[in-house]
Formats: C-alpha cells, sequence, structure tokens
C-alpha cells in the first residue's frame, strides 16, 4: 500500500488515549489476549494480530500498555524489561561459541556457552534475543 502526502495537506489527528494493564490470559479458541485495565478494572480482548510478537514474551500478571482509539485497543507495549528463566539447553554449537537454549516460555534462541539451566536472561524488546 502505497500514499503519496501532499505538501501543505492537512489532515485530521487522530485522538488515542493510553491506559496501563495487566495481562492476565490467551484465549487459544478466540486467538485473542486479555488485559485487566488497571484503572476500570474492566477486561480488554485484545486481538493476537494487535499483540504481535509480543506475546510469546507475555507471561501472567505483567504489565502492559496499552493504547485505544475509539474504544478499541489498536497497540499493545510491554512494561518493564523481559526475564526468562533457562529451561534446558539443547546443544552446543562446534564453534564452542553459542549453545542452543529453551527458554521457560518455550522459545528457542542461541545464548553464551556460559548459560545454564535455571539463569534468568534479558530479552531484548526489538528483536527478542537474548542480550
Amino acid at each position: 500500500f502505497e500514499k503519496t502526502m501532499n505538501s501543505g495537506s492537512k489532515y485530521e489527528t487522530v485522538d488515542t488515549e493510553w491506559m496501563s494493564g495487566t495481562f492476565s490470559y490467551k484465549d487459544e479458541v478466540e486467538q485473542a489476549y486479555h488485559v485487566l485495565d488497571m484503572e476500570t478494572f474492566e477486561d480488554k480482548s485484545v486481538p493476537a494480530d494487535v499483540v504481535g510478537e509480543i506475546g510469546d514474551w507475555l507471561t501472567e500478571g505483567q504489565g502492559v500498555d496499552f493504547e485505544i482509539y475509539k474504544g478499541i485497543v489498536i497497540k499493545v507495549q510491554m512494561q518493564g524489561d523481559i526475564i526468562m528463566e533457562i529451561a534446558e539447553i539443547k546443544q552446543a554449537k562446534e564453534n564452542n561459541k553459542d549453545v542452543t537454549v529453551v527458554l521457560s516460555n518455550g522459545i528457542t534462541k542461541q545464548a553464551p556457552p556460559y548459560i545454564k539451566v535455571g539463569d534468568k536472561v534479558e530479552i531484548d524488546k526489538k528483536n527478542f534475543e537474548i542480550k
């Protein structure tokens, strides 16, 4: 989709609102994530495609910020750092530089060779790699 904007054109501004909440659970049937609005204590259902990749990293009780437009959640961001525990070490690479690990959320990543089961690692929010 491509749109050319003309210089000097005026566009209507869109008013959105940011709210804070807590991630509750993922509904596999609806393919939606449920967030508890901390101001109204209302349960908000957010489609998986709006949550995007961060859905793999959400844990119950995780603080989130969500952007709302006309009563609909249009964007979700995690509060704080993503910390995951190493659940399993699958294999070491031949070069002894990296190991393949399984994190507590079931995702497999590459990690430095000194990592051990039970260690906690920080995940980069931009590319979801171990920092």
